[in-house]
């Protein structure tokens, strides 16, 4: 009797055991084949025609630019729940805070000087250059990237640049493994060595990553000879709904602080809706400026629309008025 029972205990434990296993493999099998989760499905996208490019950053994180005859454009992505009062966003790549930024004519200084190595940072463009810059831990807390295949619109001396915030960061000069003061360091000399100290937020360096792996560079529209604006969204004849996003790139001869007027028209020619748009950057030029703008209008299925770009005119004459007119149909 005692053989019997043992025997069944021991097929009893056997199905158990074939029971676990079975249960082990679904769990693998339908975690691979899951679908896996679109991290960006609730980002915002930012898009800069000009420049020809477009990243998507989540929530919480804000864009900003900045474009001057000295600097030129900077464009940066950053942590909003980091911004600081007395140094506010877009930042440049010595400033200690969270951010991705673009600056596609580069900055006219120097760069970051100190410990770095090839970086690990996977990018979405082909690369001339990258690399991680560390602290005295070996951590990553910035990264600079050359890209290699920039839209025409970017100078040769365009980068790419993330850092994360260090809370307690500390720099320090040491020659010969020795501290000595920042006052006589020379670090361009050979023998003097910037050393930075402190720790980095792994998660936000993640999270940074997943902002470059948005990044996406197109061709920048070239502008007819002899025409004063292009209008890239929307194309002529496209089927459009309200909200709609007008994108493109006039001289700065059709704005006047910074602005001119769009229009949504139906075929008689009434308003639907109305709008400004803005330049991207310092309107006061000849050359080409990038604008946006987003204009709400209210128009039944398949009306036959128009959208009016109309050329500030504050002298009133003749001569100087012009218009865009681009047929579109509603949704």
């Amino acid at each position: 009797m005692g053989h019997v029972q043992t025997k069944r205990g021991n097929i009893i434990a056997w199905i158990v055991i074939l029971l676990v296993f079975a249960c082990g493999i679904w769990l693998l099998f339908s975690r691979d084949g899951a679908t896996p989760i679109d991290e960006s499905s609730t980002w915002k996208e930012y898009r800069n025609t000009k420049y020809g490019f477009e990243m998507k950053y989540p929530p919480g994180w804000e864009v900003t630019e900045k474009s001057d005859n000295i600097s030129g454009p900077w464009f940066t992505i950053f942590d909003a729940s980091e911004t600081p009062k007395v140094n506010p966003p877009p930042y440049d790549h010595f400033t200690n805070q969270s951010h991705v930024s673009l600056y596609p004519n580069g900055i006219p200084t120097e760069g970051v000087i100190g410990t770095s190595a090839t970086s690990s940072v996977e990018f979405p463009i082909s690369l001339n250059q990258a690399r991680d810059y560390l602290l005295e831990n070996g951590s990553a807390f910035a990264t600079f990237a050359s890209p290699k295949s920039a839209p025409a619109s970017w100078g040769p001396a365009g980068f790419i640049w993330m850092r994360v915030r260090v809370p307690d960061l500390r720099e320090a000069c040491e020659r010969g493994g020795k501290e000595i003061s920042i006052e006589f360091c020379d670090p361009l000399g050979g023998e003097d060595e910037i050393v930075r100290y402190g720790s980095v937020d792994e998660d936000i360096y993640e999270i940074e990553k997943q902002i470059i792996a948005t990044l996406r560079f197109f061709e920048t529209a070239v502008p007819n000879p002899g025409e004063n604006i292009h209008v890239d969204i929307p194309e002529t004849g496209s089927v459009v709904t309200s909200p709609l996003i007008v994108e493109g790139t006039a001289r700065g001869s059709w704005f006047f602080e910074g602005i001119f007027s769009v229009a949504i028209v139906d075929q008689y020619g009434k308003v639907l809706g109305q709008a400004s748009a803005e330049a991207f950057d310092d309107w006061r030029t000849n050359e080409f400026v990038s604008f946006r703008s987003e204009i709400s209008f209210s128009a039944a299925p398949q009306t036959n629309l128009r959208l009016v770009l109309s050329k500030m005119n504050p002298s009133g004459l003749p001569e100087n008025s012009e218009q865009k007119v681009i047929p579109l149909v509603a949704q």
